[in-house]
């Protein structure tokens, strides 16, 4: 009995030492758990009682850290999700931009309308030439441009019969909607990628439906800049505080 229980606590012992990762580690006290019965007890003894309770209380235990740390690592992705106006000119990998245009193609949208398509624009002289369209000779706006590698040019496509209903209904125009919350996914994703993005509203439509072969009844709805951030300094956001903005049950005049 005490060869039995001295061996099983190596075992675990062992794993939570050299084991890093919380799922690895749940994976394997997981499988040893279920197989110590069929293996280790025809040699040994199976666990005791309070063997048991310690393991379960383990698993337990890491399952609610592994929760934890997944929270922790959203909030701390969208701290550093910001607005990038300075780009390198380090060429933006293919894979990176495809796992950002497949987290927008998983955005939510209203009645499941997706309505958005994106023009992924990566050619250095039509990037260019985009880039032109969205900056303003008269007002300070979008210089940067130029600088980034990629521009992800999100195009309103037409939704489907509920969302239309439900927009005509509701007076509210549910696809500006919709896209506004792809283009966050897109951001969120690039962020993760170690790739910085703005997202921007100003720029010469109709000049770029031309350039880019867009019909003339659809919408550029917005334009994402994408590249590799030339400074890594992450700014401190200037937000309100949650008692300003946070109302519980009634509307607080």
């Amino acid at each position: 009995m005490f060869f039995s229980r001295l061996n099983t606590f190596l075992i675990y012992k062992f794993i939570f030492k050299f084991t890093n990762l919380t799922i690895m580690k749940l994976l394997y006290c997981t499988i040893l758990y279920i197989i110590q019965p069929v293996f280790i007890n025809k040699f040994l003894f199976p666990l005791s009682d309070p063997w048991q309770y310690y393991l379960s209380s383990a698993i337990s235990g890491m399952l609610k850290v592994s929760n934890n740390m997944k929270q922790i690592d959203f909030l701390e992705l969208v701290k550093k999700r910001q607005s990038v106006r300075c780009y390198s000119n380090k060429h933006v990998e293919k894979e990176k931009i495809d796992r950002c245009l497949e987290a927008g193609r998983l955005a939510p949208s209203a009645c499941n309308a997706q309505p958005w398509s994106f023009i992924v624009v990566d050619d250095p002289e039509l990037k260019n030439q985009v880039a032109d369209l969205t900056a303003d000779r008269l007002l300070p706006l979008n210089h940067f441009t130029k600088q980034a590698q990629v521009h992800i040019v999100i195009v309103i496509e037409k939704a489907n019969l509920t969302s239309n209903l439900g927009s005509a209904i509701k007076d509210k125009f549910f696809p500006w909607i919709d896209i506004g919350i792809a283009a966050e996914h897109i951001c969120l994703q690039a962020t993760s990628e170690g790739l910085g993005t703005c997202i921007l509203g100003w720029f010469k439509e109709k000049k770029i439906k031309k350039l880019l072969n867009v019909p003339d009844k659809k919408r550029i709805g917005l334009i994402i800049t994408m590249g590799y951030p030339k400074k890594e300094e992450i700014r401190q956001k200037k937000r309100k505080a949650l008692a300003d903005i946070v109302h519980v049950n009634v509307y607080r005049r």
